[in-house]
């Protein structure tokens, strides 16, 4: 959702524009700038987390346009204290965006180009063309996009196109030196020794676009030589840690390629792993193949799994690990064999994960429990993937290499009707009051009660039905844990002609987990025959 925009001709939303139509910047040295976006009020606008920062402008220069040595051109946004955005240096052939911490309201905002872990080359797309502002009447289009992903954590993408934007290149930077959460004023500087710049239809703009689950990127492939762990960021367009919520799946897929496997060891360590982790703890898959009958399979948190690539879900005892059967031209066992895997770990709860991996269209699940180690970890933060290779031979050809992987997180579909969300996850299509296994019980019975609604014809099973304790006196049934059924207990001396009491009811039903929850009513004995049946309606 759009938050507010305002362009250099109107305003919108919270009546916001720039003081002037156009940044105009004279034919001296130094000059340096800033522009009220708040009409001179220099009121802060708030940027919240998750939300990215969008601000476009055109480009133009003139009359013997000479610019200095070092970072020439820059232009963002900031307050009185700080500021973010990018800068060019044209002649040198070097870009970059990041957060300038004293970029006061004087126009003193700086981006560096000077390290070479601070700057992107200008592509073959701009430099060389009119669009690479060194030569006089050159023009460019910029947009700076900025999403805000935590406290001091941005994700920049910078793109500098030509005038019709035909062509373009573009830069990616994750940005965590300072904390922009406010702004008011767009920030220019020019580094120059003659001629004219101008800077005009700018337009700024503040969208809600949430934390991304879908679309994380990372490296398209990973290669690792003669057994060298590796660790790549996933958050190349992104940044910072990504969350992993309760009830989130994370998915990944990818293939693996080996060369000359006979070099690989492994014994209680997996031959090869693969995961997802932070600085800390890693999850993921770990197989092994130096039994010549099977290859073995596990996935676990790793609480070691640093950012030195030393992630490995062990494989040592056989509780630890599944012997999977795998087809022999996907075992991965001959030189240049590939396997596709495809895993699923959905977050259960606090420190709980359903894991399943699929090898070469071999199944294998777990229920991987954090609390079950000695080390208590959960992963619930991530942002690099994790390779780690076991090998032992002397030479320089054994390599694995990871290609094709996508990552993506799911969340979990909210339902308002807890019963569509079991329905769906079990795949029953008559409706509450269809009989999808034709067993005699209603598919909204078969929710109550627990059951199986897609069975086979003629195989029942209704769950976990109410039952009589003639000893105790005890009407005992149990039923979903959903706060939108009421269940009634009644009781009747006669079937034909008779009416029905309510011995009981309704029973209140606070616990909204899904789960099966167990209810006792005293009916007692007394009687000389008495009939009893539960009815359970949704509110």
């Amino acid at each position: 959702m759009k938050k507010l925009i305002f362009t250099t001709l109107i305003a919108m939303g919270a009546g916001l524009a720039l003081a002037d139509g156009t940044l105009t910047v004279g034919a001296f040295s130094g000059e340096t700038q800033s522009k009220a976006v708040s009409a001179g009020t220099e009121t802060d606008l708030t940027w919240d987390i998750g939300e990215t920062l969008t601000m476009s402008c055109d480009v133009t220069v003139s009359n013997g346009i000479t610019w200095k040595a070092g970072v020439d051109l820059c232009i963002g946004m900031g307050d009185d204290s700080q500021g973010i955005g990018f800068g060019i240096s044209p002649n040198d052939g070097y870009w970059n965006s990041e957060i300038d911490t004293s970029a006061g309201n004087a126009g003193t905002f700086a981006v560096s180009t000077w390290s070479t872990s601070a700057r992107e080359t200008i592509g073959a797309n701009i430099l060389g063309t009119t669009a690479d502002l060194q030569a006089d009447n050159d023009q460019a289009y910029f947009v700076f996009e900025a999403l805000r992903t935590g406290t001091s954590n941005y994700t920049t993408t910078t793109t500098w196109y030509d005038i019709g934007q035909t062509t373009s290149e573009s830069i990616i930077r994750v940005i965590t030196n300072g904390v922009v959460a406010t702004y008011h004023e767009v920030l220019v500087r020019i580094n120059k020794t003659a001629g004219n710049v101008v800077i005009e239809n700018m337009a700024i703009s503040v969208e809600d676009t949430g934390v991304p689950g879908p679309g994380l990127t990372s490296a398209s492939s990973m290669t690792s030589l003669n057994g060298a762990d590796m660790y790549v960021p996933i958050s190349a367009t992104y940044g910072g840690d990504l969350i992993w919520d309760i009830g989130e799946t994370f998915l990944m897929t990818c293939d693996i390629t080996v060369t000359d496997p006979d070099l690989m060891t492994g014994g209680g360590q997996p031959t090869i792993a693969f995961g997802v982790g932070d600085n800390s703890e890693g999850i993921g898959f770990g197989i092994g193949m130096w039994d010549a009958s099977k290859d073995y399979l596990n996935t676990a948190i790793d609480a070691d799994a640093t950012s030195g690539g030393n992630f490995g879900p062990s494989l040592s005892s056989s509780s630890a690990r599944i012997a999977a059967v795998i087809p022999d031209a996907n075992d991965l066992r001959d030189d240049g064999e590939t396997a596709s895997f495809a895993v699923s770990m959905e977050r259960v709860d606090i420190d709980t994960y359903d894991c399943s991996v699929v090898w070469a269209g071999v199944t294998n699940t777990w229920l991987v429990d954090a609390v079950s180690t000695s080390t208590n970890d959960t992963v619930d933060t991530f942002h690099e993937l994790l390779l780690r290779v076991n090998e032992s031979g002397s030479t320089l050809s054994n390599q694995v290499v990871i290609s094709n992987i996508e990552l993506d997180v799911i969340q979990p579909t909210v339902f308002s009707d807890p019963y569509d969300g079991w329905a769906t996850a079990n795949g029953v299509s008559g409706g509450k009051t269809g009989d999808d296994d034709n067993d005699g019980l209603n598919n909204f019975g078969e929710y109550v009660f627990d059951g199986i609604a897609t069975g086979a014809t003629g195989v029942t099973n209704q769950g976990v039905l109410p039952m009589f304790d003639a000893a105790a006196g005890d009407y005992v049934f149990s039923v979903r844990a959903d706060d939108n059924l009421s269940c009634y207990v009644l009781t009747t001396a006669v079937l034909e002609g008779g009416s029905w009491a309510t011995n009981a009811g309704p029973v209140a039903i606070t616990e909204t987990d899904g789960a099966m929850d167990s209810y006792t009513n005293t009916v007692g004995t007394s009687a000389d025959k008495l009939f009893i049946k539960l009815s359970v309606q949704q509110d």
